[in-house]
């Protein structure tokens, strides 16, 4: 089992760095960026307050760029612990909710973003372990908070073993403890050319001297282990 799911991390490794940016972020559910800030905070800490704290880091991030002349959007993504139910099928998995940028700003295999406080879109996976399909409902359950949500589309993730949901941020899951923060994304106005996202790059590491500065594939390995 080592010796398979090692394989299947170098084959991953190997994709990750013969597509270009704007495939790497989709092929893990996450919206295209340019660049990945991780600031050198106790996650751990933080996590129970991710509103809080990634509103707060978002704000410095832009306010930082826009006083040295650089138009971009800052985002983040945050994954939450829940389970979804439908009749007697039943799966815990991840959630995600952006910050900073909508539900309809990610990409979707079918269907439609789930814009709606009321509404999720599924991976392929998970909706095929619950029997369901776009139209019918879910049941999406955080401890002994549950609710009913709308499955209105579809999206892909390399991450959990393809199994997934997201929400937008006007949805309850707010309120809940953040599992995971997925660092704070940076998608340039002016869509730089390669050897202009370098000289970004660099730049961004200047202003930022607290935080490990990403590109696509770099931010990418990270999440995979390579």
């Amino acid at each position: 089992a080592f010796t398979v799911c090692l394989l299947l991390v170098l084959v991953l490794a190997d994709t990750v760095n013969t597509m270009g940016s704007g495939s790497v972020f989709t092929m893990f559910g996450l919206k295209q960026s340019d660049a990945v800030l991780m600031p050198e905070y106790n996650q751990e800490e933080i996590l129970s307050a991710f509103d809080d704290t990634a509103a707060y880091y978002l704000g410095e991030i832009g306010e930082k760029l826009r006083e040295n002349g650089i138009s971009a959007q800052v985002f983040s993504d945050c994954g939450y612990s829940g389970r979804l139910v439908k009749g007697s099928r039943s799966t815990d998995l991840t959630v995600m909710a952006g910050c900073g940028a909508a539900a309809d700003e990610y990409t979707y295999l079918e269907g439609s973003a789930p814009t709606g406080e009321n509404e999720i879109a599924l991976t392929r996976q998970t909706a095929e372990l619950l029997d369901v399909s776009i139209g019918d409902t879910v049941t999406l359950c955080f401890g002994m908070e549950k609710k009913e949500y709308l499955l209105t589309g579809y999206f892909q993730t390399m991450m959990n073993m393809g199994s997934g949901a997201r929400v937008s941020r006007s949805a309850f899951i707010s309120e809940q403890p953040c599992l995971s923060i997925f660092g704070y994304q940076i998608l340039f106005d002016d869509a730089p050319s390669e050897r202009e996202l370098d000289g970004e790059l660099d730049r961004l590491r200047e202003l930022f001297p607290d935080c490990k500065v990403y590109d696509a594939v770099g931010f990418i390995e990270t999440l995979i282990g390579d």
